[in-house]
């Protein structure tokens, strides 16, 4: 299953989260995409790829200075079910979701919350109390 996406620059991302069931493969097409994985922040331009297995807490982020565009492979094939949820919950309601009402939809579809989002300057978002977690953006 494929997913394609865009995002404005400089967007933060999903909260951190772990796919207990499926691998995720993300394909860069344009912009850069900031991917946190294994603790650390990754920068991929266009053309890069980057694999996170299954169980690897993670989550990604737009790049400072333009949209990015990119692929996101999950397998095996299912998970796309939670985007059609996503949708199927978001025209009921009239209206887009936040992060707060997609993660209970997000949890019926091997998506498990682990902390907080990843912010466009490659850091995690701040957790009350704690020390930020990631350091800056490395190239791959």
């Amino acid at each position: 299953m494929s997913v394609s996406s865009e995002a404005p620059a400089g967007e933060a991302g999903p909260p951190l989260h772990i796919h207990p069931g499926t691998d995720e493969l993300f394909l860069v097409r344009g912009g850069t995409l900031l991917l946190y994985a294994d603790g650390a922040t990754h920068r991929l331009g266009a053309g890069a790829a980057a694999f996170v297995p299954r169980g690897t807490a993670h989550t990604f982020a737009s790049g400072p200075g333009e949209t990015v565009r990119f692929l996101t492979v999950h397998t095996p094939g299912g998970f796309e079910q939670m985007h059609r949820d996503v949708c199927r919950a978001e025209r009921a309601a009239g209206r887009a979701f936040g992060p707060a009402e997609i993660m209970p939809i997000a949890a019926r579809h091997d998506w498990s919350f682990a902390g907080p989002p990843l912010l466009p300057s490659g850091e995690l978002a701040p957790v009350p109390g704690r020390a930020p977690a990631a350091a800056p953006a490395q190239p791959p």
